[in-house]
């Protein structure tokens, strides 16, 4: 998934990965979910509209592909350091589902580069995608949603441990 990155794979073993999936009706734009400095970003090209074999025929519209696709297809890679130091650097994964190819980092997305929770960070141009925000070990204390809930824009996740 972190495109075999060795500094980053390693900051985030036993850590958290949250994933979720935007079919072709939810808004397509990435936002920073939190206040930081961004350390990398880059777009890691990939396969284009592919499925794991071993299942079959995937009814669920690639749900069951997710995990497998977060590894092979097109997706964009940002660092962003926190400004809390009790989150540490988290890494979000917006991933181009299928016959989606377009991961789209705005331009000024680059090292350096201060963001604000909210701060738009790139965009997909079209259809059902997904993505996963990356957390350290021992910074996500619980998550406040239940699983298969719509999450919001701006919508609260997660409790960070203190």
């Amino acid at each position: 998934m972190l495109n075999n990155d060795k500094k980053y794979v390693d900051k985030f073993i036993g850590g958290t990965i949250y994933q979720a999936f935007l079919n072709p009706f939810n808004y397509h734009r990435w936002h920073s979910p939190i206040n930081g400095t961004i350390e990398k970003a880059y777009l890691q090209k990939g396969l284009y509209f592919t499925q794991v074999n071993s299942i079959g025929e995937d009814p669920s519209a690639q749900e069951q592909s997710q995990a497998y696709l977060t590894n092979v297809e097109t997706r964009a890679l940002i660092f962003i350091k926190a400004d809390n130091p009790k989150i540490g650097t988290i890494c979000i994964m917006p991933v181009g589902m299928v016959e989606i190819g377009s991961c789209n980092i705005n331009k000024h997305i680059k090292p350096g580069h201060k963001v604000k929770k909210g701060d738009e960070l790139g965009f997909f141009a079209y259809g059902g995608s997904t993505h996963c925000l990356f957390f350290e070990p021992n910074v996500i204390k619980k998550f406040k949603y239940k699983k298969n809930n719509f999450v919001k824009l701006g919508q609260i996740i997660a409790e960070v441990n203190e």
